[in-house]
């Protein structure tokens, strides 16, 4: 399909491209924050194994980061934070602290798009360390966060067929139904 041979294009540039050049493209040109956020996300999740190495992932960081500061973009500092918090940090306490301080400030200055993206990350981390009731309350925040992000916003669809599969996992398949149709419609 058409979606999946321009998302297979998407995946083959931003593994392929440097960070100086990948930043020069959507930072320096002028940040369209719901896309080029999610697109750093991308680039980040595509070229996860180069910055597993402490060394790349604080440059990867730092480089994001003078950017951000650079070009005072208020809603990269908040990707930058993001970045900090799943690549530097371990403990599964410490990180639902520093990403729920995340939230608050993403949705105290209307950051919905970041909001949802770190909301979508701290439910997978939970359901992924045993924490079910605590991961499927991040699952019910991101569904009420998703009504609020922009149009454009690159995963609404994505996120919504998977909360809908997490009501089929606790048998709501009423829910789950609704749910999957509503992410099948983006």
């Amino acid at each position: 399909n058409k979606y999946g041979i321009l998302n297979s294009r998407k995946r083959v540039l931003l593994a392929t491209v440097p960070l100086d050049t990948f930043l020069t493209r959507y930072i320096k040109r002028g940040m369209e924050c719901n896309c080029d956020t999610a697109h750093l996300f991308d680039y980040f999740s595509f070229n996860h194994s180069i910055y597993t190495a402490e060394e790349a992932r604080d440059l990867f960081i730092d480089r994001v980061s003078d950017e951000a500061s650079k070009y005072n973009n208020v809603r990269l500092n908040l990707a930058v934070d993001f970045f900090r918090v799943q690549l530097t940090t371990d403990d599964y306490k410490d990180k639902v602290d520093k990403v729920e301080k995340l939230i608050r400030k993403s949705h105290r200055i209307g950051d919905n798009d970041i909001e949802a993206t770190t909301l979508e990350n701290i439910w997978k981390e939970s359901y992924y360390s045993h924490r079910y009731a605590r991961s499927f309350t991040y699952a019910q925040q991101l569904e009420e966060a998703l009504g609020k992000v922009s149009h454009n916003y690159p995963y609404t669809g994505m996120y919504y067929i998977q909360i809908g599969a997490a009501y089929y996992a606790f048998k709501d398949y009423e829910k789950s139904i609704s749910l999957m149709h509503k992410g099948l419609s983006y």
